[in-house]
């Protein structure tokens, strides 16, 4: 009776919880993405990781709101030139670094925007998935961490 009990509950959460996708181009972004932004109760960011624009209208909107930011960015930015070979580094949330690619800087900058949002009043974390390397079985076989 008491699972019974539960997944009613669930259900009825659920049901009262809606979400909106707010579809953008990222010539255009800022204003809709500000306004978006102000409107929600939280913002998950899966767009464009490389959008410095998107990330500071979002960041701006949501300052002193108390609301929860989720951005999503990736592992490139603490990647290095192995070249396939194993390394040892490990890199958690509270690492320094510096991105050994040019290309990651800017996204590295744009991760902190959302970092230093966490002292404006604002939720925010970032999530850095990282790649899966090696030899798939998919259509695309081939992988941007494996030495050719």
């Amino acid at each position: 009776m008491r699972l019974a009990a539960w997944f009613e509950r669930s259900r009825a959460r659920r049901r009262s919880a809606s979400a909106a996708c707010v579809p953008y181009s990222v010539r255009s972004t800022t204003r809709r993405s500000l306004r978006a932004a102000r409107e929600a109760d939280a913002v998950v960011d899966t767009a464009e990781a490389n959008h410095a624009g998107v990330v500071k209208a979002i960041a701006s909107a949501l300052r002193g709101s108390g609301k929860p930011f989720l951005h999503t960015s990736g592992s490139g930015i603490v990647a290095t030139d192995a070249k396939g070979e194993a390394v040892t580094d490990v890199y958690d949330e509270y690492s320094a670094f510096t991105p050994a690619f040019p290309r990651m800087v800017q996204r590295a900058a744009i991760d902190q925007v959302v970092f230093d949002c966490a002292t404006q009043g604002v939720r925010s974390v970032v999530i850095r998935p990282t790649m899966i390397y090696g030899e798939g079985r998919g259509a695309r076989k081939e992988s941007a961490q494996v030495r050719r």
